[in-house]
């Protein structure tokens, strides 16, 4: 225990880590492994607690679980070792439903789950960036993400990105997806475009299109993204 720690029971540390889990910090080695500590400390805040719990409990797949449940972004701070516990794929669905987001910090095995992605996909389409280069070229997982934000079709394989129907889809959603088609052709096609939705974002297209418009580069494609109302945040 350093010095300038308090000496406090077990009793009054649970009060303090259930009352505020981001306490573990502030408690001595002793309790940060304690089992019972951690648990109540995740369960009021699993990001700041896990990070401050001892490498033994980072991988006890209970607390960790626990953890993600709280806040999916948690499955940072999970131990290497809990890669290999059979409920691993757990930890990691219930990280994604509570922030899909959550499936960077997943195992590469699993960000190639297709249950896991979509999952992760329907809780935040950005979530597309951080499946496998298999999933970004899967088609029923790009076009649930496309349904909900468009411009998730930059986050697609360049096959999927010259998809008609995909391609439908993300327009129809977003009129800003238009960007992100990759096929010069189908991207200055005039008679595609008019028959997709008649969205607004299409009709201020429409004039746009006459022209020879380029694909966008990636360095333009990121900092088109980075621009007000196009994020993939929804």
């Amino acid at each position: 225990m350093k010095d300038n720690q308090e000496k406090i029971t077990f009793e009054e540390a649970l009060q303090r880590v259930q009352e505020d889990g981001r306490q573990l910090a502030s408690l001595n080695p002793e309790f940060q492994n304690n089992f019972d500590i951690v648990l109540a400390a995740v369960q009021q805040n699993g990001w700041w607690a896990l990070r401050h719990a001892s490498e033994r409990l980072k991988n006890d797949p209970e607390v960790v679980l626990a953890a993600v449940k709280q806040n999916g972004i948690a499955l940072f701070y999970a131990g290497k070792d809990l890669e290999k516990d059979p409920r691993y794929p757990e930890i990691v669905m219930a990280a994604v439903k509570q922030n899909g987001l959550a499936l960077e910090f997943a195992s590469e095995r699993l960000k190639d789950d297709p249950e896991i992605v979509m999952a992760a996909v329907k809780k935040n389409v950005a979530a597309l960036e951080f499946a496998s280069e298999r999933l970004k070229d899967d088609p029923e997982i790009v076009m649930a993400a496309v349904k909900k934000n468009g411009v998730a079709i930059f986050c697609a394989s360049r096959r999927l990105q010259d998809n008609p129907d995909i391609v439908l889809a993300a327009v129809k959603q977003n009129g800003r997806a238009y960007h992100f088609i990759s096929d010069a052709k189908l991207k200055n096609d005039i008679r595609y475009v008019l028959n997709l939705a008649s969205t607004k974002e299409i009709k201020n297209l429409q004039e746009k299109l006459t022209g020879n418009l380029q694909v966008l580069t990636v360095e333009q494609a990121e900092k088109f993204m980075q621009e007000p109302g196009n994020s993939l945040e929804y």
